[in-house]
């Protein structure tokens, strides 16, 4: 077929502007802008346009003369040119069904070319004519269309690049993840032209924004943010706006971002989702450097903090390494027992059962309560050695969090309890093992400190051994011994979890009971003292004066509460009773 020559010099020309003009072009939408023009000035007839996709048809992004035409379904030529991916040419617009004509001038034939983007259409490039093509122009014109199309995945190529190698940088230059997230977002907020960017961090099933930039997250995005279930891309316009929410599977983070416009183009879904993996991972190493680092100076510092001042680091430590804690307790292993060292003071009733029962159950850290409470162990040396138990919301990969912050902390709790062991020699009396006069002085202070935080009372109770000088001269020092050993055993296996028992000094005991007033102190003290009245030493049985004092009730500070029980000790003890009954004795006046 003989190709005419106005045909040839036309192909000639969309040659050259192919070769010389599209390479020029930096960025998308200017190139799909001024395409028109450049189709126009190569001589071709008609009327140009290109038509890009919305959410319910198509919308005229610029033609070579001014069109009636703005918006258009689906359903035309350039809609089912875009579907199918390939061009359609309709010589005779009066036989297709669907045609949608332009009031303003005639059309015969239309041509609608998919201009693709990475493989996929991202806009029609539509010419209208009053007479036929030639089948050598619909060739030359597919041909152009063919390279805008590589000039399209080209520029998305080096978008993605862009911001991948900006982000780099940024990441390189700030170390903390809330500076580097910050910071990214308002890159990506400029270079996409965005409305807003928002870094969402899960804890739980709840949300928090670890960095955000520009307006606030409209409802659409924050409902599919805390609904979303998977870790698919969500790519959508609505009502005029185009929303994007990506996740970041490894940080258990959501990227969402809002831009006013159409629906997004294959090259900016592709570059988000390469983002979105680049903030994963810079986010996951560097949430790790943070997390080493606050370990490497918990162990740095252990040797110089006070032991119940680090076991408070720890538990703290915990709530922010595993995701979805909110607080805590620490229980440390003691002899047969656990008891709480950081957090507040509660049962446990997973291991009430005691430390054979955990053994046995804590091998790794499980969820209760529906994933509201985790259970972690932390062993050393084939040993349990304490239990962290976290509130909060939690899920698998918490768990996971979880195995990795046992590791390095294992280590850490033996060297803080082998260095607890060490200074408790010093707190502890050698011969009945109870707590000495030093330690109730400080023991003492402490305990009115939490009770006056947290407004709750608290009572000492004081106990002298009835007859321990005559035990010393007729029995011997030994049997003494025996007897303030066998009193100290009774006296500690009638305590509370929580409550102490001290060697006050020579023949005398004391008990800070927490939690308690003088009633319930009394009840407490009679307990115990009824517990001494069950041993014998010898020929001879044992016994106790008890002076009992709350505070408040009794006292509004150490000094008198400590005067307060003493007297009513030395009272039972001058009219022969174990306790002074409720009322006999009132608490002598002391300055506060």
């Amino acid at each position: 077929m003989d190709i005419p020559s106005d045909v040839s010099l036309r192909n000639y020309r969309l040659l050259v502007q192919a070769l010389e003009h599209l390479p020029s072009f930096e960025r998308r939408d200017r190139l799909l802008r001024e395409l028109p023009q450049l189709i126009a000035s190569a001589g071709e007839g008609g009327d140009v346009a290109v038509w890009i996709p919305t959410a319910t048809g198509f919308r005229l992004l610029h033609a070579s003369r001014p069109m009636t035409l703005r918006r258009i379904p689906g359903t035309g030529v350039v809609g089912r040119a875009f579907a199918s991916g390939k061009p359609l040419y309709v010589p005779d617009t009066r036989s297709d069904p669907y045609f949608i004509p332009e009031p303003s001038f005639a059309i015969l034939s239309e041509l609608a070319l998919p201009l693709l983007e990475l493989e996929h259409p991202v806009a029609v490039l539509n010419i209208d004519r009053d007479r036929p093509f030639h089948p050598s122009e619909r060739e030359g014109l597919e041909r152009f269309a063919r390279a805008v199309s590589f000039m399209l995945s080209r520029l998305a190529f080096a978008e993605k690049d862009t911001l991948l190698a900006a982000l780099s940088r940024i990441w390189y230059r700030h170390r903390r993840p809330g500076e580097a997230a910050d910071q990214s977002l308002s890159l990506l907020r400029g270079r996409l032209r965005l409305e807003g960017a928002v870094l969402w961090r899960r804890a739980g099933r709840e949300l928090r924004p670890l960095a955000q930039t520009g307006s606030e997250p409209l409802p659409v995005l924050v409902r599919r943010a805390r609904t979303a279930r998977g870790a698919r891309p969500w790519f959508r316009a609505v009502e005029r706006h185009r929303f994007a929410l990506l996740p970041l599977e490894h940080v258990r983070a959501r990227l969402g971002l809002w831009a006013r416009g159409d629906l997004w183009a294959p090259g900016e879904e592709a570059a988000l989702k390469a983002v979105a993996e680049y903030l994963d991972s810079a986010l996951e190493a560097a949430f790790e450097r943070e997390r080493e680092a606050r370990i490497q100076d918990l162990l740095l510092a252990a040797p110089q903090r006070p032991i119940d001042v680090l076991y408070q680091q720890v538990l703290a430590e915990a709530v922010v390494s595993v995701p979805g804690a909110r607080s805590g307790r620490l229980w440390l292993r003691e002899g047969d027992r656990f008891h709480v060292v950081a957090g507040d003071p509660a049962d446990l009733y997973s291991v009430r059962g005691g430390v054979a029962a955990a053994d046995a159950v804590w091998g790794q850290p499980k969820l209760f309560d529906r994933g509201a409470s985790l259970i972690l162990p932390v062993p050393y040396a084939g040993r349990l050695l304490a239990l962290l138990e976290l509130s909060g919301e939690f899920d698998a990969h918490a768990l996971e969090a979880a195995r990795h912050f046992v590791l390095p902390v294992a280590t850490l709790l033996h060297e803080a309890d082998t260095r607890r062991r060490l200074e408790e020699a010093a707190l502890r009396d050698p011969l009945t093992g109870l707590w000495n006069r030093r330690s109730f002085d400080l023991r003492l202070e402490q305990a009115f400190a939490t009770s006056r935080r947290y407004g709750e009372p608290f009572a000492l109770a004081l106990f002298d051994l009835v007859g321990f000088k005559q035990i010393n001269d007729r029995l011997g020092h030994a049997h003494g011994d025996e007897a303030l050993r066998r009193v100290a055993f009774a006296l500690r296996e009638q305590l509370r979890e929580g409550d102490q028992a001290f060697r006050w000094g020579g023949d005398e005991f004391a008990l800070i009971l927490l939690r308690a007033d003088t009633a319930a102190a009394r009840q407490a003290a009679l307990r115990h003292a009824e517990a001494v009245q069950e041993l014998r030493v010898g020929d001879r049985p044992l016994a106790v004066s008890v002076g009992v004092a709350s505070y408040p009730e009794d006292a509004g500070s150490t000094e008198a509460l400590l005067r307060t029980a003493d007297l009513r000790m030395y009272q039972a003890k001058k009219q022969g009773k174990t306790i002074l009954p409720r009322g006999f004795l009132p608490p002598p006046t002391f300055p506060t």
